[in-house]
């Protein structure tokens, strides 16, 4: 791209916009098709998770938070998470290039490996990963179609979500507004258990939610989506 070069080019930044259109339902800029050529070729790259996408050394003092705004602080974490939605975010959004497609397909291979070895230790085919917030990441690349056996995951993922429950409205291990952005986008009666189970919390978040924080318009309009207002 003209103008600029690759040691500015910001990952976190390219992978908040784009979550951000794919959640609002917004139009893709131009301005952000022409940052993809940089964003494939950190695929791979040293630092990437399992193969999948490397974080830019510009990346490197940034915080790095999901789209409902928990900070993520662990760096394994972090470069997993990373590598997890800029594969969603090239399902969702880039697709159709060929080169887009290819990346995600590597990246991807180097997590189902360690995917595998975690069915092989659970005797099954597991629906959840490492932490709360990497487990939520997964259920999202899942339901954007990654991996394999995504409805069988997803329901091991939600079982041991039920699991976890609190008897507050929330659950241990997972962050509440992440886990309800990824349960906002299913639909199966696994995750209506866990919506109607967090309804009343919902209801309480939009009556004080106000601007006052940068997230606070996502997780205003996550909870009116997820109640139908």
């Amino acid at each position: 791209m003209r103008g600029v070069v690759m040691k500015d080019f910001s990952l976190i930044d390219f992978t908040a916009i784009a979550d951000d259109i794919i959640f609002f339902r917004r139009t893709l800029p131009a301005s952000l098709k022409k940052q993809l050529p940089y964003l494939l070729n950190l695929q791979g790259k040293p630092g990437a998770y399992a193969g999948m996408f490397a974080m830019p050394s510009c990346d490197s003092e940034k915080e790095f938070r999901t789209l409902t705004g928990e900070l993520i602080k662990s760096r394994a974490a972090r470069m997993h998470i990373a590598g997890e939605d800029v594969c969603r975010i090239i399902r969702k959004l880039f697709i159709s290039d060929s080169a887009a497609k290819s990346a995600c397909e590597k990246a991807e291979q180097g997590m189902i490996e360690r995917i595998y070895e975690s069915d092989e230790k659970a005797h099954t085919k597991t629906g959840v990963y490492c932490c709360g917030s990497c487990s939520v990441s997964l259920w999202r690349n899942l339901l954007a179609g990654a991996y394999d056996h995504q409805e069988e995951r997803l329901r091991h993922g939600l079982k041991e979500l039920k699991s976890c429950r609190d008897g507050k409205g929330s659950w241990r291990r997972f962050p509440f507004y992440y886990t309800a952005l990824a349960l906002s986008e299913m639909d199966c009666p696994e995750a209506e258990e866990e919506k109607d189970y967090i309804k009343m919390r919902l209801e309480s978040l939009v009556k004080r939610l106000s601007k006052a924080s940068s997230f606070d318009p996502i997780r205003l309009a996550l909870a009116e989506r997820m109640l139908g207002s």
